[in-house]
């Protein structure tokens, strides 16, 4: 048996970064950079791209 895995949409209901206004992603997107957290400034940086 072969197990297929399903993508889910591109709005993922865990994303914390959706209910944010832009200048909180912007603060947060530094505040990531500054902590050197890479994979979370991707993420918001993917929600302020979906944006635009």
């Amino acid at each position: 048996m072969v197990e297929v895995e399903e993508k889910t949409p591109s709005k993922s209901p865990n994303n914390p970064f959706s209910s944010l206004t832009d200048e909180q992603l912007e603060q947060a997107l530094n505040q990531a950079l500054t902590e050197e957290n890479y994979e979370q400034a991707a993420l918001i940086r993917d929600e302020i791209s979906k944006r635009k």
